[in-house]
């Protein structure tokens, strides 16, 4: 009887399952993601954009939302 009372109490503490916590969509490493994918990206508009992507969330926002052909234009106007 001591033993199935021990070997019900393991198996129930198996079934438990740890969840991740939520990512955010409009995350500054999404960001990064996006301008290590643009083409001969310059040094200095990368930085440009890293910085105002860690100050800026409706900036980053835009940026990840923009179509991918047309955000080297959004990075021309920092």
């Amino acid at each position: 009887m001591i033993q199935s009372r021990a070997s019900q109490s393991v198996s129930g503490s198996i079934n438990s399952q740890v969840t991740s916590p939520p990512t955010d969509p409009f995350s500054v490493s999404i960001v990064i993601d996006l301008l290590l994918a643009i083409p001969m990206l310059e040094p200095d508009l990368y930085n440009k954009a890293v910085e105002r992507a860690c100050v800026n969330p409706t900036w980053r926002e835009a940026f990840i939302k923009t179509l991918a052909d047309m955000r080297y234009g959004l990075l021309q106007y920092l």
